[in-house]
């Protein structure tokens, strides 16, 4: 049984049941636009009792500042920043080969970030800009040097950005070493989903291809053969390890780590790091095999 706050279109959900090789799916969505689940399902008695006597697990996706802060909504505080995020997959990488962890500085402020900026670009380097927070690729923009000169250097650049909405008025900034994608095109983006449970053990679900344009998340394919087996084993040591991690911090429901890779075989992972309270709770990494 899959119930989502939002409607989507049952075609997608019968054609994703297929793909991932699901037997009938009973699906209710539309639930709770512009509400909690819990005001939603208090709303739809007869709905929470069909999912309180079906006998199955219910398996939360995401935790709200409504349920109570506690160990998990803390550990989802704490991830969703991908500077915290940086450092946790940094202290996980030495132990998985494949996997580097690409350099990240944090700016004292706006202005020495968008010096560094400039400085990073006089010496032709292509630098990631983040903000700490941001999903979907919101705060996050990709900085050729070309186009920071263009823009009249790294002062006159952020101000652009800002007005654009791309980036976030006030806050830190984040710069992020770029990891060029060489000849690996069609395993750029990849993902793995995993679940930690109520008792704080790590259960893998799998692995998927996203597709992003840009720095935007734009959706992501599964099932078998999405992922070659090699990449996918790699992506999943990995994420069981972040899950463990996560764990220990409290965290419980579902997570994903995210991964850019540089060589066909798996390779680098760059990181963008964050955690979603309102959908899955996210990790969202980058490394790089060496």
């Amino acid at each position: 049984m899959l119930v989502l706050p939002a409607e989507v279109d049952r075609e997608w959900t019968d054609w994703l049941a297929r793909e991932l090789e699901w037997g009938p799916v009973e699906v209710h969505s539309g639930v709770a636009d512009g509400r909690t689940f819990a005001e939603a399902l208090a709303a739809r008695p007869a709905l929470a009792a069909r999912i309180a006597d079906s006998g199955l697990p219910v398996l939360s996706w995401g935790r709200t500042a409504a349920q109570g802060e506690g160990p998990e909504l803390a550990a989802v505080r704490r991830y969703e920043s991908k500077a915290a995020a940086h450092g946790l997959f940094a202290a996980l990488a030495a132990e998985h080969p494949g996997i580097v962890v690409p350099a990240q500085e944090r700016p004292e402020s706006r202005r020495r970030a968008a010096r560094r900026l400039t400085v990073r670009a006089a010496r032709g380097l292509t630098t990631v800009l983040k903000s700490p927070h941001g999903v979907g690729g919101y705060g996050t923009v990709v900085v050729e040097p070309a186009e920071l000169f263009a823009a009249g250097g790294g002062s006159a650049l952020l101000r652009r950005l800002v007005r654009s909405d791309t980036m976030p008025r006030h806050g830190e900034l984040l710069l992020e070493e770029y990891v060029a994608p060489g000849p690996a095109a069609r395993l750029r983006d990849l993902t793995y989903d995993a679940v930690v449970g109520p008792d704080g053990a790590v259960h893998p679900v799998g692995a998927g291809a996203m597709e992003v344009a840009g720095t935007r998340y734009q959706g992501v394919t599964v099932g078998p053969g999405a992922v070659p087996r090699a990449a996918a084993e790699t992506a999943r040591r990995f994420a069981l390890a972040v899950g463990e991690r996560l764990a220990a911090d409290g965290y419980r429901g579902w997570f994903d780590v995210d991964f850019v890779t540089d060589r066909p075989t798996v390779s680098r992972f760059p990181g963008v790091g964050s955690t979603s309270t309102t959908a899955a709770s996210r990790t969202a990494g980058w490394a790089r095999s060496p």
